[in-house]
């Protein structure tokens, strides 16, 4: 009879901000839950899998994944702030509970498990070098360095120990930024699965634009604005911009405000999967502002869900729609300029979007299935 092995699959807490990084955490538990016993370790409140399905597309029964709660860090209340004490503390914790598993899967970032395991890297987050790309407002100082020394001192990491483990990112580029900060690691790239498909007609779309995202400064959801105000303007384009995505502080509270002064935006929120599917099937065109992804799950559903979705040219969201060149610029200036001239092809339209769903094939939840089981069986030498 085959050993059905032990494995615990870490995360801050998948229903606190719900973005990409929460998804993989998702769809990690969702794939691996029939042929391992799986053990979700966390902190925040109970985990209820009914909602956790209903937002990221898992079929996950409450009673098929045991849930391992850090009860210090929920009764903190830190909503994932400040994150480099919740990741010492979360560690700490770990690490108590390390020898229960044959095998632990860190689902966000880098991460010492006092022994070998997998870590799925969405980007580092012990360097300066990634902070500065991530982090519009990041500012290192003397503070900053002492703080998160103490911290990475307080749970015991280990950096050498840390690099043993088997690293899987969710880009290529990812994994470059990887061995830029952590210098010889060998990294295997596994994009996450992208569960949107293509169900409607070019014809039968809207001709809008969505921008899907947290409301955080560095996703530029005001900077959008602006393009699309320009293009409407400028050029006449009877264009309209729908905003998916929430988030609380000044900045989303500015980015609710605009959206309020005019009528040609939407303000739609936080979506689930399904109305985010609904959203992209009926309209053309996407706009994604941040310089600077790990990969940009947004971008490639709207891309595999046959919306043509113009992005910088910078980081692993370039991944997501194939580099396609035509979709990529470099300021504000040269956005407008690709998307009037595409507004303008409706020839070339048709062509990209048959480009883009032919490419978006790869990120199918079939490949990302088989690929983690490969990663798994080669770790146990299965």
């Amino acid at each position: 009879m085959k050993k059905k092995y032990k494995i615990g699959i870490i995360h801050h807490n998948i229903l606190e901000h719900k973005g990409g990084g929460d998804f993989v955490c998702a769809w990690f538990l969702e794939s691996l839950k029939n042929e391992y016993e799986i053990t979700y370790l966390t902190w925040g409140r109970n985990i209820d899998f009914n909602e956790v399905n209903n937002y990221y597309g898992t079929n996950i029964k409450n009673n098929e994944i045991n849930v391992l709660y850090n009860f210090l860090l929920t009764r903190l209340k830190l909503n994932n702030r400040p994150y480099h004490l919740i990741l010492a503390l979360l560690e700490l914790f770990v690490k108590k509970y390390y020898y229960k598993f044959d095998l632990l899967i860190s689902t966000y970032n880098e991460f010492d498990f006092y022994k070998k395991g997998i870590q799925y890297i969405h980007g580092p987050s012990r360097s300066d070098y990634a902070a500065q790309l991530y982090l519009t407002d990041y500012k290192n100082s003397i503070l900053r360095n002492f703080y998160h020394k103490s911290c990475d001192f307080f749970s015991g990491f280990n950096f050498e120990r840390m690099k043993k483990n088997l690293t899987l990112v969710n880009s290529n580029w990812t994994g470059n930024v990887v061995k830029k900060v952590f210098g010889e690691i060998n990294t295997i790239t596994l994009y996450p699965p992208v569960l949107i498909d293509c169900k409607n007609t070019w014809e039968k779309r809207e001709t809008g634009f969505l921008c899907i995202g947290d409301l955080l400064p560095e996703k530029k959801v005001i900077e959008a604005i602006n393009l699309i105000g320009k293009l409407r303007e400028i050029y006449k384009y009877n264009i309209h911009l729908h905003i998916i995505g929430n988030g609380t502080g000044s900045y989303a509270q500015k980015v609710k405000n605009i959206c309020k002064k005019y009528k040609w935006i939407f303000f739609e929120g936080r979506m689930n999967r399904e109305e985010i599917s609904k959203i992209i099937n009926n309209h053309k065109y996407g706009i994604h502002m941040r310089n600077y992804e790990g990969f940009g799950i947004a971008v490639a559903e709207m891309a595999k869900g046959g919306c043509i979705p113009f992005i910088p040219e910078g980081g692993g969201q370039t991944e997501a729609i194939g580099n396609n060149t035509h979709l990529l610029f470099r300021s504000e200036e040269e956005a407008v300029s690709k998307i009037k001239f595409l507004l303008d092809s409706p020839s070339l339209q048709i062509e990209i979007q048959k480009y883009l769903l032919s490419y978006t094939k790869i990120f199918s939840i079939d490949n990302f299935k088989n690929k983690l089981k490969s990663c798994i069986e080669s770790f146990f030498n299965l």
